[in-house]
């Protein structure tokens, strides 16, 4: 398939989206949603339906004062997708810029397009309207994707700038960090957001420093491409961290 899919998604906006079966085929995935070539990529990770409400406001915020120096780097944002949690409230803060945000989801897990829900008992989260590009991959369970979120970042960004940005989280974004930290991309761990990013941020930042093993199954060598900030200091710190590591 030489052409992407073209998707209006809800509230009429539009999205290309190309499917890919094996990660020989990203780069030419990526070309037809017109990524191709060299530029930063910010992977954000973490928490979707349990995301604690409380933070949905400093995260908006936060995103929102992202956006000027991701627009001015020419950056890219690859992360789940969907409409929940930290994706959708990166949707809400990139609305109306053309700032690119490239959903990665494995096409047995969410609401395409077009289908109606599978079921009485089996619910599927739909597309954030708010992305304008989308990756199918392969996969049925959630965790599906992960490989394939790094493995994209990895292809957009074949010179290394890139990050992970951790927020919140449980199983799935444990599986997020370990897989980018796989792939050698550097992690930023979001204290305070809650869930597996503070699980990761107190390893990391225990009194004596990292000791035993690191959780989550993560690699032996997290804490040295690991770095953790707190939530109340993301605004004013994290434009400038973002701007060193992903201008190149």
């Amino acid at each position: 398939m030489n052409e992407p899919l073209r998707w209006v998604l809800s509230a009429g906006r539009e999205a290309l989206a190309a499917v890919v079966i094996e990660p020989s085929e990203l780069a030419a995935a990526l070309d037809r949603l017109g990524l191709g070539g060299s530029r930063p990529a910010l992977v954000l990770v973490g928490g979707a339906g349990g995301l604690d409400s409380d933070l949905h406001a400093p995260l908006l915020a936060l995103f929102r004062g992202l956006m000027p120096v991701l627009r001015e780097l020419g950056a890219v944002v690859v992360d789940g997708g969907t409409r929940s949690g930290v994706m959708a409230l990166m949707g809400q803060a990139a609305a109306g810029t053309d700032l690119h945000l490239l959903g990665v989801v494995a096409v047995g897990t969410v609401r395409l397009p077009g289908q109606a829900e599978p079921g009485p008992h089996e619910h599927r989260p739909e597309l954030d309207p708010n992305h304008d590009r989308f990756l199918l991959v392969p996969g049925t369970a959630w965790g599906d994707e992960s490989p394939w979120i790094a493995a994209v970042a990895t292809a957009l960004v074949p010179t290394g700038a890139s990050l992970t940005l951790v927020v919140g989280g449980g199983k799935v974004t444990a599986l997020d960090l370990r897989e980018g930290l796989r792939h050698g991309r550097p992690a930023l761990v979001l204290a305070g957001s809650g869930g597996t990013a503070d699980a990761v941020a107190t390893y990391l930042q225990g009194s004596a420093g990292p000791v035993g093993a690191p959780p989550f199954d993560l690699p032996q060598d997290t804490a040295a491409r690991c770095e953790v900030m707190h939530l109340d200091r993301a605004a004013t710190e994290l434009p400038a961290l973002l701007r060193r590591r992903l201008g190149g």
